[in-house]
Formats: structure tokens, sequence, C-alpha cells
């Protein structure tokens, strides 16, 4: 499995409760602790890990919208 770090830690808390955050909140979020290529990869990780479900807007379908899958942090401490 791969390493969890404390960044995916905070961007997991810090949208758990809100569903359907677009990727450029979730960008502008990390990207006060880390470079924006770094939060680009950060995101693809919970992604890929499945802790993260990625939706398309019904407005507009090039729009990824976040939505935290498994909210549980304590399992990755």
């Amino acid at each position: 499995m791969r390493r969890i770090s404390i960044n995916h830690l905070r961007a997991i808390k810090m949208f758990a409760d809100k569903p359907l955050c677009k990727t450029s909140e979730w960008e502008s979020f990390l990207t006060k602790y880390v470079s924006e290529p770094t939060a680009r990869k950060i995101i693809g990780d919970l992604i890929e890990l499945k802790i993260v479900r990625v939706d398309s807007s019904r407005e507009d379908r090039r729009v990824r919208l976040l939505t935290v899958a498994k909210p549980d942090i304590e399992r990755f401490l």
C-alpha cells in the first residue's frame, strides 16, 4: 500500500463532510501546505487508493467533483 502522508490526511479531514467539491477547491486547500504539482499528485493518490470518488458535474462535464468515500482516517494512523 502506498504511504499516506500528513497532507493526504489533511485533505481527507477537511473535505470529509463536504460532498461534491471541485478539484480546484482541493488544490487551493492543499497549496497552502505543498506546491501545486504535489497537490495534484496527492489528489491522484487518493483517487487511486479509492479513498476519494470522482464524479462529473451535470452542468459542465469538464468539472470534476470529488467526494471522500472513506472518511475514516483512524485506519491510516
